[in-house]
């Protein structure tokens, strides 16, 4: 009875607009609105009410009156009341792969019985492409007398259908800008008597960024040797979820490029080595974890330079922008292999002139001043 309750304190309307995007999870859409007098229907989810106050359309499927004496005492309608999705959160974030469960409750005070009306929610965009699914409906009646005084409800039987499904973001979909449709047709079957035909399109206007997939970029030197540029994110789940299809690396000493490599290929059970004139590229399975290790390691290196490993991630959809970070090299290397470097020493210088007047000299490759000698004579 709650909901007729609530129900009874707004008009209902039908269009309602929204904005939901895919974003990285570091960013929000703050004109997204996803929340409604609803939201305990998916407390955490993407509720859309007709009371979002953004309306923009055609009120109900249907109305009815209650009338007496030529007066209409209460109307009573047929609307589709709120869209709640799960799987979506309150920022209207949505992941391409990802399930979204979804229900939709339709206020039914006309044509009150199980069956009326049939649902389709239909994700469609400017390129083409579309999802469409047709959601299971559960019909409750509504008793006599227990809605508001006025109500059309209070001297009538009115009834309400929840419709619940599932539909998946295909990894594929095209960017670009999408609406969620929910249209609701009239069920001719579901009556003995024949009634007018109905349908009304609940629209949704959408903006769809695909989600990137961004590998947590990794350098390190181990045990201080050479530089090594790893990440551990190209799972077989992220390579399906994503349309992940390959990787372009590049590395730089400085701003100069030293290493570029199209096409890395993809996870593999067994170990993948790709040696170049200035590196080496490896995947490696963790067999601990179950992950797949993708890196590369410079081959020389040269201390106190800063290089920067750089990582795009090609998709089914195109290249996403490249992931970069940098450090600084603490020893040189050649062929993986550090360099040691010189040890310094100290010598002793003699004044010629008077050799019991000394100096000491401390360096790689100390040398005495002028009019000083290693030795005393």
């Amino acid at each position: 009875m709650l909901k007729n309750n609530i129900l009874s304190s707004f008009s209902v309307i039908l269009l309602v607009s929204f904005f939901m995007t895919f974003v990285p999870a570091t960013q929000a859409n703050a004109d997204t609105v996803c929340q409604s007098i609803f939201q305990f229907e998916a407390p955490s989810g993407c509720v859309l009410s007709d009371a979002e106050g953004a309306i923009l359309g055609t009120p109900n499927i249907t109305t009815c009156n209650d009338r007496f004496a030529g007066l209409v005492l209460s109307t009573g309608y047929d609307s589709a009341v709120y869209v709640a999705f799960t799987g979506i959160g309150l920022d209207g974030q949505l992941t391409p792969g990802a399930s979204v469960r979804y229900s939709i409750w339709l206020m039914q005070d006309c044509r009150a019985w199980a069956g009326a009306y049939s649902v389709t929610l239909k994700l469609s965009g400017d390129s083409g492409g579309s999802v469409t699914s047709t959601p299971i409906g559960q019909f409750a009646y509504s008793e006599k007398f227990t809605g508001a005084l006025d109500s059309y409800c209070f001297t009538n039987t009115c009834g309400s259908t929840t419709y619940s499904g599932t539909f998946t973001i295909p990894p594929s979909l095209a960017v670009g800008q999408y609406r969620v449709q929910v249209s609701v047709d009239y069920n001719a079957a579901s009556a003995l008597l024949p009634l007018p035909a109905l349908h009304q399109d609940v629209v949704m206007k959408t903006k769809l960024t695909k989600t990137q997939f961004y590998p947590a970029v990794n350098l390190y030197f181990p045990d201080g040797g050479p530089l090594v540029c790893y990440f551990l994110d190209f799972t077989k789940a992220a390579v399906q979820t994503y349309g992940i299809t390959g990787t372009d690396w590049e590395i730089k000493a400085g701003n100069q490029v030293i290493a570029t490599y199209k096409d890395l290929p993809l996870y593999s059970d067994t170990r993948f080595s790709k040696y170049l004139s200035t590196g080496a590229f490896t995947i490696d399975l963790n067999t601990t974890a179950g992950v797949p290790v993708y890196g590369f390691g410079i081959k020389a290196q040269t201390k106190g330079q800063t290089y920067t490993c750089s990582v795009s991630v090609k998709t089914t959809q195109g290249a996403y922008d490249k992931v970069s970070l940098s450090a600084t090299a603490a020893v040189s290397t050649l062929n993986w292999t550090v360099i040691p470097e010189p040890s310094s020493r100290t010598i002793t210088c003699y004044k010629r002139s008077n050799s019991k007047l000394t100096k000491k000299v401390t360096g790689v490759n100390p040398k005495c001043p002028s009019g000083y000698s290693t030795s005393k004579s």
